[in-house]
């Protein structure tokens, strides 16, 4: 492989977007060597959920603020 593949290779970002859970998946897959196990699948569901939960409460926040102007 030539240098300036390997440059490439090192240089490559994986754009992430929110709310969806198969981007978050393949991020992960990509992370781990062995591709995970069903523990931390589980760990990464309920973290989902979590941020999904936060995100609906920020909209909520910013529903009420707009509706208070």
């Amino acid at each position: 492989m030539s240098e300036v593949e390997n440059v490439a290779l090192r240089t490559i970002t994986i754009p992430t977007v929110k709310n969806t859970t198969g981007d978050k998946k393949l991020l992960s897959c990509l992370r781990s060597p062995g591709g995970g196990g069903e523990e931390e699948e589980e760990e990464e569901e309920m973290e989902m959920e979590e941020e999904m939960e936060m995100e609906e409460e920020e909209e909520e926040k910013k529903e009420m603020e707009e509706e208070e102007e």
